[in-house]
């Protein structure tokens, strides 16, 4: 008779179910004795495949999903990629990490599902102004440089390519650019700079020829950058002194008509005042 004697028994099968058999024990002495065993194989817990992208960014947080309730979620590589209970993965460090989903049924038994991730690195972008400081109404050149797909300037007012690493900005007010750059995987990441306008500085540039002719060409006495100076009185003489034009807020539009004639060919004295006080005077000449 055998006696404390452990027998352990491998039920190898694919099918789920119980079991029971036979198997002949042997002692030292070689005395055999018939030993009936029984088990159950249990099933494991069918899982459903994870959900969720292939490609993440650096410090960017994207959820991923699993139908199957009551898992558990892990991360192979915590320095890479760190997941909550909640399935919300974090790229922590550029590389790959491999995303699992454990569900455990009441039996102990336990399936696991899992998916690598890359966690890409964010662009290097850099901002630059040249120059950073400029008179009223003139223009800048902005700059991005950085390993970025795609980039794009904000504010976008006055920009000529805001869709482009380089651009050129005109300036009408001390402004804070911000370059938003896009690399081949979606990652973001931004710069900015500042250009600011040179204090207690107004610019402008009238015309000196003027050729009223109805032609389209140069038909307007033009002063470049007023607009940015709204605040403004323009006056006209010829050369005796008499005023032969004058308008407050001047906007550019003025046609060579006096009294619905046309200024005879001649040279004229022109004074412009931009808050009160006068910052231009000099001469221009009308052709004919």
């Amino acid at each position: 008779m055998l006696s404390n004697t452990t027998v352990f028994v491998r039920f190898i099968t694919s099918t789920v179910g119980n079991y029971s058999g036979n198997i002949v024990v042997n002692s030292a002495g070689a005395t055999s004795q018939n030993i009936a065993v029984s088990g159950t194989v249990n099933p494991l817990p069918i899982v459903a495949a994870i959900t969720g992208t292939q490609q993440v960014c650096f410090q960017s947080t994207t959820p991923f999903t699993n139908t199957t309730t009551g898992g558990v979620w892990s991360s192979s590589n915590t320095t890479v990629a760190t997941i909550n209970t909640a399935g919300l993965i974090t790229g922590t460090q550029s590389g790959i990490a491999t995303i699992s989903y454990t569900v455990t049924n009441a039996s102990g038994c336990n399936t696991t599902v899992a998916r690598d991730i890359t966690v890409n690195a964010l662009p290097q972008v850099t901002a630059i102004a040249s120059p950073a400081l400029v008179l009223k109404g003139l223009s800048t050149q902005l700059s991005a440089t950085g390993n970025a797909a795609s980039y794009v300037w904000s504010p976008a007012a006055n920009l000529s390519t805001p869709t482009q690493a380089n651009t050129t900005a005109r300036i009408t007010d001390n402004t804070t650019f911000i370059v938003t750059a896009t690399t081949a995987q979606g990652c973001i990441a931004t710069a900015s700079v500042l250009v600011a306008i040179k204090p207690d500085v107004i610019f402008v540039e009238p015309t000196n020829v003027f050729t009223p002719n109805g032609d389209g060409i140069n038909d307007r006495f033009v002063i470049k950058n007023l607009d940015q100076y709204p605040n403004n009185k323009l006056q006209i003489f010829d050369r005796n002194g008499k005023v032969v034009y004058e308008q407050n807020n001047y906007a550019n539009t003025w046609d060579g008509t006096v009294n619905g004639k046309i200024l005879t060919k001649d040279t004229y004295f022109f004074v412009l005042t931009i808050k009160g006080q006068i910052v231009k005077r000099g001469t221009f000449t009308v052709l004919r």
